[in-house]
């Protein structure tokens, strides 16, 4: 392993047993995680819906033409 790849894993580490910080998978059960990403796709899926529904442009109401996207608060998408 090269020096580069060692420093980031040790980096990764370090964040990782900061105070607080714990894994994903050690907080969320699998079940309540599909859950949560079901109810997402679902909220993504209205908005679809509703911006074809409510459209003037022929691009977005005949193409599909147009994205949608859930973000955080950080704005980093979800």
């Amino acid at each position: 392993m090269s020096s580069g790849a060692g420093e980031a894993a040790a980096r990764t580490r370090s964040r990782e047993s900061g105070a607080g910080a714990r894994r994903v998978s050690d907080r969320v059960d699998p079940i309540t995680l599909e859950v949560v990403v079901e109810g997402l796709i679902a909220i993504v899926r209205e908005m679809r819906a509703t911006v074809i529904r409510a459209s003037y442009s022929s691009v977005i109401w005949e193409l599909d033409d147009f994205s949608c996207a859930i973000f955080d608060a950080q704005a980093q998408m979800i």
